[in-house]
């Protein structure tokens, strides 16, 4: 037993195994009955129509980066369309993830810290990422990679080579051309390099140091810029990508700190997120206070305000639970002090109390996740849609367009039918620029009209004004279909287009 434990390849079986089962309540699982979550949905509808020939932001607009989108088209193509092929994609994500947060840890603590940790770390992110296939998860390779290449720099190298610079600045761009408010682990960590280098008067490493990644987040942007070009599109991708974004980001950036706030009550109301954040206030008073006695002291520093940064990047947009994610790679460092902690200054069993405070601790995790795979695997999973199905095929032709105005595009992923509208989705964007308002209106008053409009429980977050603007229009061309779908607190209002 003590020569299967100690075997190199163990940690990686191990973590192979949480892995997958965490995976098992994605929607995309196989075999699973799931429903992918709302943003989820929006991300594979944009995926089709990519595939379909449509052009990103252009013809089909979100607000997300080119990489989303590239990655859901890979899951698409693997298994010709079917969502399985983007859970196979996003395992092989958590394996580059798990793998390079082990190595990381490996440079301060034990095999058996850092499986306890990691595995701590994924059960909280397999709690909070609603199935996966959001941006945060599609970051945590490139997050694991480049944090991997900081832990190297100061614990062992104190420099940088050129291939570590080259992934340094890839593993950057492709996290940035995911969404913007992802990056923050590279600019932290690198100010404190820049700051440990200007301490060491390294100033030629300082200058070769920024050619280099100068010129490799050039070329790294250069296939996006190319494709753009290509397509015509660098306008509209300027707009969706930038310009609305931080329309979008100046809308919400008066409440952060109030916001992060609540969000964090929010997302620690139950016992197991109060120890994970008592960990990391420990952490950082810990290292605050005895300071002097750290090894690794500008590494510490990196992580401790890294803390900060991702708390003031998780009050951005809409400040949902999953955006959580992000603390993955930098939650690894506080909880594997707690374990040492505990194993250093117990006398006796020391491991079987660290398997029991692990328990203790993971608990709640596990499950949630365990409830989550029951109900992904649950073949009431997809009713409601199988049921719009019928009266949408009743009512329209395959050729017919359909609109649905709020933010569930499930209603098209079960239909096979496609938006009338560029904006296939309207909620929240809608009131963050009134630009998309106008535009989205004119279009819905021309003709042809949509057959049908699908009307979701997004509606009752728009504003009275803009209620009364689409009412108008429903009133005038529309009459809505006497049937009722619904599931707990979620609903679907169906409008047919008048003879």
């Amino acid at each position: 037993m003590k020569k299967i434990l100690s075997a190199s390849l163990t940690p990686y079986i191990l973590l192979f195994f949480i892995c997958f089962f965490i995976l098992l309540k994605s929607f995309a699982a196989p075999f699973s009955h799931g429903v992918p979550p709302v943003d989820s949905s929006v991300f594979i509808y944009t995926a089709k129509q990519m595939i379909a020939g449509k052009l990103l932001y252009k013809e089909v607009f979100d607000h997300k980066g080119f990489m989303l989108y590239f990655f859901n088209i890979i899951g698409l193509k693997i298994f010709n369309g079917k969502w399985i092929g983007i859970w196979i994609l996003q395992f092989f994500c958590y394996l580059v993830t798990t793998i390079f947060l082990y190595k990381t840890l490996r440079f301060f603590y034990n095999k058996g810290i850092s499986i306890l940790a990691i595995a701590t770390v994924l059960l909280y992110q397999g709690t909070i990422e609603v199935g996966g296939n959001i941006c945060e998860t599609w970051a945590l390779p490139f997050t694991s990679i480049a944090l991997f290449i900081f832990a190297r720099y100061f614990v062992e190298q104190k420099k940088f080579s050129i291939v570590q610079l080259f992934l340094l600045s890839a593993t950057f761009i492709l996290t940035l051309f995911l969404r913007f408010n992802l990056v923050s682990l590279w600019g932290t960590f690198g100010i404190v390099v820049i700051y440990d280098l200007v301490k060491s008067k390294r100033w030629k490493d300082i200058l070769l140091y920024t050619a280099y990644i100068s010129v490799f987040c050039l070329l790294s942007v250069i296939p996006f810029f190319i494709y753009a070009y290509l397509k015509g599109i660098i306008n509209d991708s300027f707009y969706g990508f930038f310009i609305f974004n931080l329309i979008y980001a100046s809308k919400i950036g008066a409440n952060s700190i109030f916001k992060i706030f609540l969000m964090s009550l929010s997302t620690m109301g139950n016992s197991a997120f109060i120890f994970l954040g008592i960990i990391i206030f420990t952490y950082i008073l810990y290292s605050i206070l005895y300071f002097k006695e750290l090894s690794h002291k500008n590494f510490t520093v990196a992580i401790i305000i890294s803390i900060f940064v991702i708390a003031f990047s998780c009050s951005m947009g809409q400040s949902d639970a999953h955006y959580f994610v992000q603390f993955v790679p930098i939650l690894i460092f506080p909880v594997a002090a707690c374990f040492s902690f505990l194993i250093k200054n117990l006398l006796k069993r020391k491991w079987i109390f660290a398997i029991f405070f692990f328990l203790i601790l993971n608990m709640y995790f596990i499950n949630k996740i365990l409830m989550g795979i029951r109900e992904n695997y649950s073949k009431e999973n997809g009713i409601l849609y199988t049921e719009l199905n019928a009266i949408v095929t009743q009512c329209t032709t395959n050729a017919d367009k359909i609109l649905e105005i709020g933010n569930d595009l499930n209603v098209f992923l079960y239909t096979d039918r496609e938006s009338s509208s560029r904006f296939p989705y309207v909620y929240p964007i809608i009131e963050k620029d009134k630009r998309i308002e106008e535009y989205y209106l004119t279009e819905l008053e021309k003709s042809p009209l949509p057959k049908l409009i699908v009307t979701d429980y997004y509606w009752k977050f728009f504003s009275d004004d803009l209620k009364n603007r689409l009412n108008k229009i429903l009133q005038e061309h529309y009459e809505k279909v006497d049937v009722k779908l619904e599931r707990g607190e979620f609903y679907l209002s169906i409008w047919k287009l008048k003879n």
